[in-house]
């Protein structure tokens, strides 16, 4: 008799609510910020992992929980299913800039900063997760991330949203 074992996210996988959020914005100007939310209209989910990279010397992000938010007002993070054999969806949306009447209630009250590694010719590379290790997030709310360039030029970044639905 043998026993199959699989981790919390292969079930997941399997079952189809494992999703990924996937941006990237090619010009950040020096000194902007990005507001990226993520809203779990009618399911409870997990944060899976968020990951930022980037060719920034520096950015700083700051979590909020409990937005309030214009739904639909910014541009929209095309949900990518994790197994596409599954055919699901995960109900939940996610936007960058979006119109915020309160950004609702921050993790802490300053910014994080995420400092670049300085590679040769003076090129720098952020490869990061700001959040990992499998954090909840209830059904019917929205939440925010305001990622900042504290570079005086532009950058670039990319920021993958790796959740899955209870």
């Amino acid at each position: 008799m043998s026993i199959a074992v699989e981790s919390l996210l292969e079930l997941k996988w399997r079952e189809g609510k494992s999703f990924l959020f996937l941006y990237t914005n090619l010009t950040l100007a020096g000194g902007a910020t990005d507001r990226i939310a993520i809203c779990t209209n009618d399911v409870n989910i997990t944060i899976e992992s968020i990951n930022v990279q980037s060719d920034a010397d520096s950015l700083s992000w700051k979590p909020y929980l409990g937005t309030d938010m214009t739904k639909g007002s910014g541009t929209a993070i095309a949900e990518i299913p994790r197994n596409i054999n599954a055919a699901t969806i995960s109900s939940v949306t996610s936007e960058v800039n979006p119109t915020i009447a309160d950004a609702g209630t921050p993790f802490f009250a300053n910014p994080v900063n995420i400092p670049g590694q300085q590679a040769s010719g003076g090129n720098s590379f952020i490869d990061t997760d700001i959040i990992e290790n499998l954090f909840s997030l209830r059904k019917n709310l929205c939440h925010l991330i305001d990622l900042k360039n504290n570079d005086t030029g532009a950058v670039s970044y990319t920021i993958a949203i790796n959740i899955f639905k209870d």
